[in-house]
């Protein structure tokens, strides 16, 4: 379960203040504010990019900023760097969250066949999307942060993959 427990987080402005909430696991949630709202803001701190103002947030009952592994959060396809190739994400994710999974059947999965081995820059945007959601596949996270990554695309994506409900989509 991931946790928030009275928790402030603030940048310029106060984003949260007080906020208690509970994720159940192997349940989609949704983040639904206005753009400017702060979900961003969330997103980083769950993932243990941002120390929270105050309060806690847990998974499994452990602080969030000892667990980086049990995240997978890409605030915008944009970071990744354009000259490198699918393929080269994928190793990377694989390595970094140290994943079990077989790089070749999450290009199977993904239908990545035709172009993981291009360079990013001459991705169109619905094969950014396919890597993307490799991506986090990839990573075998226990949580999936999703930040409008794949806005609409993201349910149309797991119903193509047909991908079970205990994927965590913050959308």
């Amino acid at each position: 379960m991931l946790s928030l427990q009275n928790v402030s987080i603030s940048t310029r402005i106060s984003v949260l203040e007080n906020v208690s909430y509970n994720f159940l696991n192997g349940f989609i949630y949704g983040i639904v504010a206005p753009n400017g709202a702060g979900k961003t803001t969330l997103f980083r701190c769950i993932s243990g990019l941002k120390i929270v103002d105050k309060g806690e947030i847990s998974f499994n009952n452990q602080a969030v900023n000892n667990q980086r592994k049990n995240f997978f959060y890409l605030e915008d396809i944009e970071w990744l760097d354009q000259n490198l190739t699918g393929m080269d994400y994928l190793k990377i994710v694989k390595f970094k969250w140290k994943s079990s999974l077989k790089i070749e059947e999450i290009i199977k999965t993904c239908r990545l066949d035709n172009f993981v081995n291009v360079p990013i820059r001459k991705y169109s945007k619905g094969m950014k999307q396919r890597l993307i959601f490799a991506l986090y596949l990839m990573s075998d996270a226990e949580c999936y942060l999703m930040d409008e990554i794949l806005n609409e695309s993201a349910i149309s994506i797991t119903e193509e993959f047909n991908v079970d409900n205990n994927i965590q989509l913050q959308l």
